[in-house]
């Protein structure tokens, strides 16, 4: 074969540079959809999660809004204080009994004001209508002979005496928590912190965070209404919580804000379920 003309080489040389044009603009325009593609890709995927979020949140908005809407709904059934039943007993007609009721005998020795060791009883009657939940605690703990031993580590003469806790020193908890059954908690509470009334110690860290400690008020203190979960009653035995909360007391370390750490210990001796007779 002979060969090729100058103007065919041209030819040639333009038909091959044409060819690779073409190529080089189909390799871009391949190259370009698949970065759209990526994109759209990477696109849909935020939208996805984007919506799932969103979807998450609405459905617990819609779960507390639920749980709100229960609360509220419940205001009506959640008993007053004049619905409650807070008639006194007389201790002959109290006996002690292994099943469990909703009346607590706490067996107490104490240091009274003049410094004589008395033991005394403080019957208190429990209202799982009012705080359902730290009713089925305190019961749970009794039961089990928690508070057996323990002491009233905080005697706060003219406001209440707290106890029940393991380390003795306010620390102490019995290994788990409840949640706080009281009006800022979101929970309908209408027993008032009046004089005679249990109800439950927690941190301040944490609504939910009753755990064993109780307090008995010594005096009415409306500042603790909703603020705490209040549950039972003193039906008998006024005058050793009167007797407890003279006895003399001191700080618990020199760098303690009050004066309220008993100086001789007032002891829990045991706490156990009664029946009460009319």
């Amino acid at each position: 074969m002979g060969k090729n003309s100058k103007a065919q080489d041209a030819a040639m040389r333009r038909e091959y540079q044409e060819k690779r044009r073409r190529e080089e603009e189909e390799k871009r325009r391949r190259e370009n959809k698949l970065m759209w593609q990526i994109v759209i890709g990477v696109v849909a995927i935020i939208l996805v999660i984007t919506a799932v979020a969103v979807a998450i949140s609405v459905v617990g908005k819609n779960a507390d809004d639920t749980e709100t809407d229960e609360n509220l709904a419940d205001d009506s059934n959640a008993p007053k204080m004049e619905d409650l039943d807070f008639s006194a007993v007389k201790f002959e007609n109290v006996t002690n009994t292994e099943s469990e009721t909703d009346y607590v005998r706490l067996n107490i020795s104490y240091t009274d004001r003049d410094g004589f060791l008395r033991t005394g009883d403080v019957v208190v009657r429990l209202f799982p209508e009012v705080a359902p939940n730290t009713v089925a605690n305190f019961k749970e703990l009794v039961s089990d002979g928690f508070y057996d031993g323990l002491t009233f580590h905080r005697v706060y003469n003219g406001f209440m005496i707290q106890g029940g806790d393991p380390e003795g020193d306010g620390t102490g908890d019995s290994g788990r928590t409840i949640k706080g059954e009281f009006t800022a908690n979101g929970f309908t509470n209408n027993l008032r912190h009046v004089r005679g009334v249990l109800s439950m110690a927690r941190g301040g860290y944490s609504n939910d965070s009753a755990s064993c400690q109780f307090f008995i008020m010594h005096e009415d203190t409306a500042s603790l209404d909703g603020q705490y979960a209040s549950f039972g009653y003193v039906v008998y035995g006024m005058d050793t919580v009167d007797g407890i909360a003279a006895t003399k007391v001191e700080k618990s370390s020199p760098t303690a804000t009050e004066t309220t750490s008993p100086v001789n210990p007032v002891t829990i001796n045991y706490a156990t379920f009664v029946t009460v007779s009319k």
